[in-house]
């Protein structure tokens, strides 16, 4: 008895001090930490550089961001009496390239400002409420929606950071494994 409960004290205690912290991986340096983006209008940044409101999510960081481009995407246009005519539009404003772990496009761009951006929570979208049944020529029937209503949603302030890592697999070489996660919410903002 004595001697299963000294056993028992030795592995609860090597297997919580195998327990890594993220600073732990963060000092790892065969360690990928994988830490999700939030879209602000074509503009992803890192989780951990943004902040939470009740309505928005803001960039604790001003981001480099384009605000004057030369870039143009052109394509033409065929009309219905079969003329054709090129329509142009600038690109590369309000988007981002690797940087701090932030992206911004390079390509183009006159000039960048660095900017707090602002992007909301709150997401309308299309629920079915109601269906029919369709029958169609040979029999067959399947459930369409008949009636559709907005939901708005609140986008969670919730995000989890992976820890990833490089192994040798035999079949198809080096492969990335999940080895860890962590839950993290997103600040407050001031």
């Amino acid at each position: 008895m004595k001697t299963t409960l000294i056993l028992a004290l030795a592995l609860s205690s090597s297997a919580f001090a195998a327990t890594k912290t993220l600073n732990d991986y963060k000092n790892d340096a065969d360690a990928i930490i994988d830490i999700p983006s939030v879209n602000f209008s074509g503009t992803m940044i890192k989780a951990d550089n943004v902040c939470v409101t009740p309505d928005s999510f803001k960039t604790i960081n001003p981001i480099k961001v384009c605000v004057e481009s030369n870039a143009q995407v052109c394509r033409t246009i065929v009309l219905r009496n079969g003329n054709e005519i090129e329509r142009c539009r600038p690109q590369g404003l309000n988007e981002v390239v690797v940087e701090d772990g932030n992206t911004f496009i390079k390509g183009g761009c006159l000039a960048y400002e660095n900017l707090d951006l602002e992007t909301s929570r709150v997401h309308a979208s299309q629920k079915c409420v109601e269906y029919k049944t369709v029958e169609h020529a040979n029999g067959n029937t399947h459930e369409v929606c008949a009636k559709y209503e907005t939901v708005n949603t609140i986008a969670s302030d919730l995000f989890e950071i992976s820890v990833l890592k490089e192994f040798d697999s035999k079949h198809s070489g080096y492969s990335l494994r999940k080895v860890a996660s962590f839950k993290m919410a997103m600040p407050s903002c001031n």
